[in-house]
């Protein structure tokens, strides 16, 4: 899509731009190419880790603020067994990742919404922090009060459509689950029938 000026405003200061050429580029690698050969002047939502890079290089200028518009979680049905026993749940948040998904995932784009000192809400803040944070031992000990000495089998699910975050969470998740004998199998979804919607994206 092409953008002009239109040299007939009367209300106001014409814009210092004359023209804007817009372009879908729909791989992020050629987006970022674009940029870095300066055959672009502005590109967004690149991934974080080539917004990291780019930024640390410092060639191009880099604006970037927490993902914005989106809440990543883990979500349990808690309607059908081994989820329907608190345990079991709350083991599973005391094997999750937390940090390392930040710094591995997210490059620190994103503010996280673990580690309270408490699970009471101080101020009107957001996101509140809940009171969970990483503690293997502690979840291999909740999970054998559950009756599951031995671990469990479930799937982790994620939509496709968010591969870029949703693809390396799971495998980091899947990966810490492990540790405290719970095997999970990375289910991909595609994006038409994910059902997710753009506010809220999750690994299940």
């Amino acid at each position: 899509m092409v953008y002009e000026r239109n040299e007939d405003w009367k209300s106001g200061p014409l814009p210092k731009i004359r023209r804007v050429i817009w372009r879908i580029i729909p791989s992020a690698g050629n987006r970022r190419a674009l940029i870095e050969r300066g055959d672009a002047d502005l590109s967004f939502d690149l991934p974080n880790k080539d917004l990291a890079e780019l930024k640390q290089a410092g060639k191009v200028a880099v604006a970037t603020t927490p993902i914005g518009n989106g809440i990543w979680y883990l979500g349990l049905n808690c309607k059908n067994p081994p989820f329907n026993d608190v345990k079991v749940r709350q083991a599973v948040a005391y094997a999750v990742p937390y940090q390392k998904i930040m710094d591995v995932v997210m490059y620190g784009l994103a503010n996280p919404m673990f580690g309270a000192k408490s699970n009471s809400a101080s101020s009107l803040v957001w996101p509140q922090p809940h009171g969970y944070s990483t503690d293997i031992a502690k979840a291999k000990a909740l999970l054998a009060e559950a009756s599951f000495p031995n671990g469990l089998e479930t799937t982790l699910s994620f939509d496709l459509g968010f591969a870029v975050i949703g693809e390396p969470i799971c495998v980091l998740v899947q990966e810490s689950l492990a540790q405290i004998g719970i095997k999970a199998t990375i289910n991909k979804i595609p994006e038409p029938t994910g059902g997710l919607s753009s506010s809220r994206r999750s690994c299940r």
